[in-house]
C-alpha cells in the first residue's frame, strides 16, 4: 500500500495516510484499529472478529456515507495489467447505511472496474491476503486467540495463515475433476 484516505469512517471525519514502503507492521491503539477496519473494509466483505456488526456501525454519526481509498503500487518487474492499470490501482470501497460498493481506478484516477470479482484478482494478483488473520489481527481476536490457546484453533490460524487450507481445498478441487475425467473417459472408451 502507497496510500490510505478515509472519510466519515467511524470516529475519523477525514484522514489521510502516506504509507512508508518499508513498513510492515502496524502498532498503535485507535489509530491502527481504524486503519485495520479501513483495510478490512475497502477489501473484503467480512472483518474477522466483527461479522456482527451492521454496515452503518462504520459511518461517522451524522454522515450518511464512509468512503476508503487504498491506493497500491502496481510497479515492479512484474505489474498486474500495466497497460490498463498504469504505475498504481486505487480501491475505493463506499459504504451507505443500506449497501456498499467498489470502484477499481487506475493511476489517471479513470474507472477501470466495479467488480468485486476484478477486486478479487488484483488482489490474488498481489497476493494481497485480506482474510489472511495475520493481515489484520484486531483487538479482540489477538485477545481471544491468546486467552484460549488451543492447541487445534492455533494450527487453524497457522492453516489460514500459510494458505495451506485453500491450496488443500484447490487440491481437492483438483482431485474430483480429475476422478471425473477419468471415467468420463473410461465410459467414452466402452462405448467405442
Amino acid at each position: 500500500m502507497s496510500y490510505v484516505s478515509v472519510k466519515s469512517l467511524s470516529l475519523s471525519k477525514k484522514r489521510k495516510i502516506r504509507e512508508n514502503p518499508t513498513q510492515n507492521v502496524d502498532a498503535g491503539s485507535s489509530a491502527k484499529r481504524s486503519r485495520n477496519t479501513t483495510q478490512s473494509q475497502s477489501e473484503r466483505t467480512n472483518i474477522s472478529g466483527i461479522e456482527d456488526t451492521r454496515r452503518c456501525d462504520f459511518i461517522k454519526i451524522g454522515e450518511t456515507t464512509a468512503k476508503i481509498e487504498i491506493t497500491i503500487a502496481n510497479d515492479g518487474p512484474q505489474p498486474f495489467d500495466p497497460d490498463e492499470y498504469g504505475d498504481s490501482i486505487t480501491i475505493v470501497r463506499t459504504i451507505t447505511t443500506s449497501s456498499g460498493y467498489y470502484a477499481i481506478r487506475n493511476s489517471q484516477g479513470r474507472i477501470i472496474s466495479k467488480k468485486f470479482d476484478d477486486l478479487q484478482r488484483i488482489l490474488l494478483y498481489h497476493n494481497i491476503q485480506a482474510d489472511n488473520p495475520v493481515f489484520v489481527l484486531n483487538q479482540d481476536s489477538a485477545r481471544e486467540f491468546l486467552k484460549e490457546l488451543e492447541p487445534s484453533k492455533n494450527y487453524q490460524l497457522f492453516l489460514k495463515a500459510t494458505q495451506i487450507d485453500l491450496i488443500t481445498e484447490k487440491l481437492d478441487e483438483c482431485l474430483h475433476l480429475h476422478k471425473a475425467h477419468r471415467e468420463e473417459l473410461a465410459n467414452t472408451e466402452k462405448v467405442d
